[in-house]
Parts: C-alpha cells; structure tokens; sequence
C-alpha cells in the first residue's frame, strides 16, 4: 500500500479527527477529558506546523520509525527497512523518533551534544538550503511536530479492527502524552 500523505497543512486537523474518534476511547486513559485537553493545543500544533512549512525544503517519503534497529549493514552499505509508518510529509519529522531513540540508547538527554551531532548529520544534506542556524531551528519544531505523526500513525494502526483498541488500550493515549508534552509549554493541559 502507498505511504498515507501528511502534509503539515493538514496535521492539526487530521489529529482534531483522532480527538473526535469514538473508537479509540478507553475512560480513564483516552476519554472525553483527555481529548478535552489535548483539543486545546491544536491551535499551537498548527503554529507550529505552518512554521516548518515555511522552512526551503520540500515533501518526500519520511520514515517515521528510523532507528538503528531499522537499519541492515550490508557488506559496505546500509539498508533501512521497516517502512510500515512511513508517511509522504516533510523529512525533518523523522528525527522525532531518531533522536529520541539514539538518546535513550545512549542514556544521555536529548539535548546532549552527542545527540546534536546526529541530528546535525541528517541536517547536512540541505546546507545547501539553509543556514546551520536555520536548520536547527527547523530541526526542533519537527521534533515538535513529529508527535503527531506518530499519533496518527498509531491512530491508523489501532482501528485496523476493533479488536485491537482492546488489545492495546493505553497505546493512542502514550502517543497523545507525547504531543501533549511537545506543545505544553504553549498551552497548559492540567
């Protein structure tokens, strides 16, 4: 099947919809309160993706789910698979789970330098676009951003079949908290 389009245009509203979703209420994780909470944030969360936007560099496939544990080295070259989350978007949303995960293999923060060096590799291909500078800035409302993808993506993922929102009840509210931290400086849930 083709990788679903996540134009960051349309990203607010495409969560606003998981937020009217019925199906995925689970009363006490994901209910009408926490959905409450999270609708209040989508004013910052569309700021915030309408800022990206602006930013020199275009739309292609995303992985959304790249981590060393998504790559094969074989003999001299590297191979990413697991292309299950993927999403056409802006590519700068994959350092969302890339950071995130080189951090906590690493046990360091995410604004350890060693953590900024890996982020600045995967910005070296569009210096020819933007400032360093530029890209960094660019670089955190996609980390920012990229909660949403993954929300959405496990949106998807959990109403494949009724059965499995039962099977993995908290899982929409996990990624939900995860956008709800992204955005709270911006808007106080609690």
């Amino acid at each position: 099947t083709a990788a679903p389009e996540r134009p960051l245009a349309r990203l607010a509203a495409d969560f606003h919809a998981v937020l009217d979703d019925d199906r995925v209420v689970v009363e006490g994780v994901f209910d009408a309160a926490a959905r409450r909470r999270l609708a209040a944030v989508l004013p910052a969360l569309a700021a915030c993706c309408t800022e990206l936007a602006a930013t020199p560099i275009g739309v292609t496939v995303q992985h959304d789910d790249l981590h060393d544990g998504n790559v094969l080295v074989c003999a001299s070259s590297l191979r990413l698979f697991d292309w299950g989350d993927a999403s056409i978007t802006h590519p700068l949303l994959s350092l969302g789970t890339l950071l995130e995960h080189c951090a906590r293999r690493a046990g360091v923060s995410p604004d350890h330098a060693s953590i900024v060096r890996v982020q600045d590799a995967y910005l070296e291909p569009w210096t020819s676009l933007a400032s360093r500078a530029a890209l960094r800035e660019a670089a955190a409302l996609a980390r920012r951003a990229a909660t949403l993808t993954r929300a959405l993506t496990w949106h998807r993922i959990l109403t494949l079949d009724d059965a499995v929102v039962a099977r993995y009840p908290t899982t929409l509210a996990e990624f939900a908290a995860k956008v709800s931290a992204a955005f709270a400086g911006e808007n106080r849930l609690h």
